[in-house]
């Protein structure tokens, strides 16, 4: 597998799992704030120049 498309199918997956995230966020919170289900996970893509690293990072607070 190259490099594009190992990082190109992990981003895929980092991707997915946000999403999945977001809507067990509307699920769970009661009345849920567009800050707590649109913006509160960050992520990090892989890149193909050798960091095929990809993270979801969840923000501790809403920035001003």
């Amino acid at each position: 597998m190259t490099p594009f498309a190992a990082s190109y199918s992990l981003n895929g997956v980092v991707f997915a799992a946000r999403d999945a995230l977001r809507d067990e966020a509307k699920r769970v919170f009661d009345r849920p704030v567009d800050f707590s289900v649109r913006n509160a996970f960050g992520y990090t893509r892989a890149r193909f120049n050798g960091d095929m690293t990809a993270r979801i990072s969840i923000r501790d607070r809403q920035l001003a």
